[in-house]
């Protein structure tokens, strides 16, 4: 049997609750061990009928803050809501739910049922890097922190768990040269060259797996992957760290030992607020702002969020940054290139000009058309028509079927542009020292 916790009100009387609950710990195999009583009981006898339940019950106190108190107190696996209006409505039920999925427990009502998968457990220090929304930079992160870790003389695996990822883990090993045709020929197998795993193996230089997802759902949990034989592929590898990489607003399902959350600095505070964006800030131990400058964001905005966040969550450090073109190896000064990028036409001017002036580029166009193929077609054939020296671009959608196998059959070069995290300088703590001291404090409880 599960110890299941009720949620209880004033409007119905007490002998049809206890048949309620009699039939539902019969149906469900459950074990009452407490509940939590909703509104006043004067409709059905006072204290006395209350009293009367022959169980632990919590009442007189905010809905949410008794739930989280009995669950502490009584360890329920099972929340179970005999509410109903007006003592319950559908936004506290959302509270309730949220507070439920971010503990593991299953919380069921009348015509609703959430629960989720335990989480994988991994047997090396872990961090998780995850989003509350899409295009937030976690690869350029995920890459970022991979770096640190080689400079402190670690050994990180990636796993990445993309829409596009393959059908079994695949496995970039360190140092793999992932070079225009090798893409090629990986599309040519029908497999999605330009998946995670594979920029997070060329942008970082470190082994990466790349495994599937498919579905999200309220706490950002996928519906399917296969994660979990890439951490049993990963088990006989030598590693160190390992870093999970999130996949659209879905979390990695581990239990990691560090988690990192990014959000874009052009979020309404507002929207940090509802119940299952409260509970996923609530569980970071960092807090990313990301495109943190205009057209994004104003200072006044950064100053609002960081309020937000840690009013949700005291603890967690709130770090600012930007993204940065790099060209690992760029074209020669002078070249006349085109780029495709994710990247809104609100910033191209500052990426044409950052092209320009720090590696000598003569930027002729720029496509942010990555993940519309038909757009991106139209974009690649004008460019070629205009005579370019090389392609720039980011290694994502369908870069590598539409861009590069154009490109490789024209015999035009192909430059693969990374996105860097740069932190504000104004801003403390810096996005390297935060990490920083993250990973110091995984890791000490490992030495002890």
């Amino acid at each position: 049997m599960r110890r299941a916790l009720f949620i209880i009100d004033g409007e119905h009387y007490m002998p049809v609750i206890c048949q309620a609950i009699d039939a539902i710990e019969e149906r469900e195999n459950l074990e009452a061990v407490a509940a939590v009583f909703l509104g006043s009981a004067e409709k059905i006898g006072g204290a006395e009928a209350v009293a009367s339940l022959d169980l632990p019950v919590l009442r007189d106190k905010e809905t949410l803050q008794m739930v989280c108190e009995a669950i502490e107190r009584f360890n329920p696996e099972v929340v179970v809501d005999l509410s109903d209006a007006p003592a319950m409505d559908e936004h506290l039920r959302m509270e309730v739910a949220a507070e439920c999925l971010a503990r593991g427990l299953t919380y069921i009502g009348a015509d609703f049922r959430f629960f989720v998968e335990r989480p994988i457990i991994v047997r090396r220090p872990a961090l998780s890097v995850f989003s509350l929304t899409k295009r937030a930079g976690k690869t350029a992160l995920c890459t970022y922190i991979a770096t640190l870790l080689e400079e402190a003389g670690e050994t990180p695996i990636i796993f990445t768990m993309s829409r596009g990822g393959p059908p079994e883990p695949t496995v970039v090993k360190a140092g793999t040269k992932l070079a225009p045709d090798a893409l090629v020929a990986i599309a040519d197998k029908g497999l999605h060259a330009a998946a995670d795993h594979y920029e997070n193996a060329l942008f970082s230089g470190v082994t990466a797996i790349g495994s599937r997802r498919a579905g999200g759902g309220f706490s950002g949990r996928p519906f399917f992957t296969n994660l979990h034989a890439a951490v049993k592929l990963a088990s006989k590898m030598k590693a160190t760290w390992y870093l999970f990489e999130g996949s659209g607003t879905d979390a990695p399902p581990v239990e990691p030992s560090g988690k990192i959350v990014l959000i874009s600095a052009s979020t309404e505070p507002a929207a940090l607020l509802t119940p299952f964006n409260r509970v996923r800030v609530r569980v970071a131990d960092i807090a990313v702002l990301v495109h943190a400058e205009p057209p994004h964001t104003t200072t006044a905005r950064l100053q609002e969020l960081k309020k937000c966040l840690q009013s949700i969550n005291p603890k967690v450090v709130v770090c600012a940054c930007v993204l940065r073109p790099f060209l690992p190896e760029p074209p020669k000064e002078g070249s006349r290139v085109a780029v495709t990028t994710t990247m809104p036409e609100a910033v191209h001017d500052r990426l044409r000009s950052e092209l320009q002036n720090r590696y000598g580029l003569n930027v002729v166009g720029v496509s942010s058309a990555l993940a519309n193929r038909s757009l991106l077609s139209t974009d690649v054939r004008r460019f070629i028509k205009q005579g370019i020296d090389a392609f720039v671009t980011e290694l994502k959608s369908a870069s590598v079927e539409v861009v590069i196998r154009s490109a490789v059959s024209r015999k035009i070069p192909v430059h693969f542009l990374q996105n860097r995290p740069v932190s504000l300088p104004e801003w403390e703590p810096s996005l390297r020292s935060a990490l920083q001291q993250l990973v110091k404090r995984v890791k000490e409880p490992k030495r002890r």
